[in-house]
Formats: C-alpha cells, structure tokens, sequence
C-alpha cells in the first residue's frame, strides 16, 4: 500500500503518547475525551499522530511569568 507523504498513516499509541509526553495513560485518556489531544479511532484502536500531538504542545503551551529578583509573588 502506497501512503501519501503529507498525510502518514497515525502510530502511536495512548502509551507511547504517554511515554512521550511524561505524562500518565489517564491524563491521555482524559485530554481525548476532552477532544483537546487529536486521535485516529481504527475500528476499536485509539492511535495518535505524533506531529498533531506535538502541534497541539505548541498551540496550548504557556511561558510561566517570571519574577524578578527582590519582588514576592504572592
């Protein structure tokens, strides 16, 4: 089967996701649930596209505030 270079086909798992992320199989399963982490359904297979998860990363990601030297956050 010939695949389309743009669109791979989806590969990873909810572990490998969750490898990936450091984060626990729950927090996976509850950001898909949330229809905040993408996901591909393959019959009853939950797979994720690595680039789409990484892509989701960098559009919710934050830069904490940081403080300055002598000043109290409170």
């Amino acid at each position: 089967m010939k695949t389309n270079a743009s669109h791979p086909l989806p590969k990873a798992t909810r572990q490998d996701v969750a490898a990936a992320l450091n984060i626990s199989l729950r927090t996976v399963d509850d950001l898909t649930a949330k229809g905040r982490l993408p996901f591909y359904r393959i019959g009853r297979a939950v797979r994720f596209d690595l680039a789409e998860v990484e892509s989701y990363l960098r559009r919710t990601a934050y830069v904490a505030a940081q403080t300055r030297v002598g000043f109290a956050t409170a």
